[in-house]
């Protein structure tokens, strides 16, 4: 099982590749400190809240092709629904969402990445 799974991200948006890294970007943005957030509302027993934001994130990765993240997600959350969740799964969420982010930048930075009208290529700040 991928990390991420481009292929899948491109084809649930149509192959729309500047779409997927707009997604991908705003989802490190939102989650990126998802695991101390999931940290906070666990220790003031605020498990509605951590169902909704595990059951957001498992929506979010499965359409984008975050595929570790989805199967984590999917087995947290009904840890969560019963109040089960420990602090060694949110290491397991947090390493998992690190490695998520670090493949989400790597396509986004990588050839696969859509080319816009407002990039400029490296070697062009060369000559500045």
């Amino acid at each position: 099982m991928k990390i991420f799974n481009a292929d899948f991200g491109l084809n649930q948006l149509n192959q729309n590749r500047e779409l997927l890294c707009r997604l991908l970007n705003k989802f490190v943005d939102d989650y990126h400190s998802a695991p101390s957030d999931l940290l906070n509302m666990i220790e003031n027993q605020q498990w509605d809240s951590a169902v909704l934001t595990i059951h957001t994130i498992k929506g979010i990765s499965g359409n984008l092709g975050l595929e570790q993240l989805y199967e984590m997600t999917n087995t947290f959350e009904m840890e969560a629904k019963a109040q089960q969740l420990s602090p060694v799964h949110l290491e397991q969420m947090t390493r998992i969402i690190t490695e998520t982010i670090t493949d989400i930048k790597h396509f986004i930075q990588s050839d696969d990445a859509p080319k816009t009208a407002n990039s400029v290529p490296a070697d062009a700040t060369d000559n500045l």
